[in-house]
């Protein structure tokens, strides 16, 4: 993963930062209602048990992929108070 490189004529370590920490929030959101939709089984009664087996790999591929993004908002954050310290 690149990381910026805070330098004087870039933008400032703690606005950079700061957006770190908004993806983060957002994503942490994002994350939240994703789990809470998570799929059930009786959402797909009547369907091949074979369905309802997808629609959880695809759910946690969602859930893996925010994750992620998550992950990668941190490690910036931390990249950046390394810079700063």
């Amino acid at each position: 993963m690149q990381h910026p490189q805070v330098n004087i004529n870039g933008s400032s370590a703690q606005s950079l930062t700061d957006y770190q920490m908004d993806i983060h929030n957002a994503a942490h959101a994002l994350l939240a209602t994703i789990r809470a939709a998570c799929p059930h089984g009786r959402d797909y009664q009547g369907l091949p048990e074979a369905a309802y087996q997808q629609a959880r790999a695809e759910h946690g591929a969602i859930e893996r992929s925010v994750q992620s993004v998550i992950d990668g908002a941190i490690a910036r954050a931390l990249n950046l108070a390394e810079q700063s310290a």
